[in-house]
């Protein structure tokens, strides 16, 4: 491992595993229900969360800056902020992948919102 970050590998691994294979089993199984979309998409950004960040400290830290797209690195490396969006929103959809009841959509919106706002702001 490349940081000293404060998730280790398998933290890394113990949050993502769950979500990826139930995310695999309900997205096959029944393509029409966003929770299994939802839950690979919190494996995804979480992943690309780890990458993007190992990745912009291999190329600022290590090499000066030299390796081609460290910007890319830099600029995906708050992937965390939808993982967490859409790790919250898959409570919210549970079990059946529809909010509970006509008063919950209103919650929807703001989690939309702050999931935009939390991936631009800079990190």
């Amino acid at each position: 491992m490349l940081t000293n970050s404060t998730s280790p590998l398998s933290v890394r691994l113990g949050c993502t595993c769950p979500s990826a294979w139930s995310g695999v089993v309900v997205a096959w199984h029944q393509p029409r229900n966003p929770m299994g979309w939802v839950l690979l998409g919190v494996t995804f950004f979480f992943i690309l969360d780890g990458i993007a960040g190992e990745y912009a400290y291999l190329d600022y830290r290590l090499h000066d800056g030299r390796l081609p797209l460290g910007w890319l690195g830099v600029l995906l490396a708050p992937s965390w902020a939808p993982a967490i969006v859409l790790a919250g929103l898959s409570v919210l959809l549970f079990p059946d992948g529809r909010v509970p009841s006509s008063r919950w959509k209103p919650m929807l919106w703001p989690t939309s919102l702050w999931a935009r706002c939390g991936w631009a702001a800079p990190s």
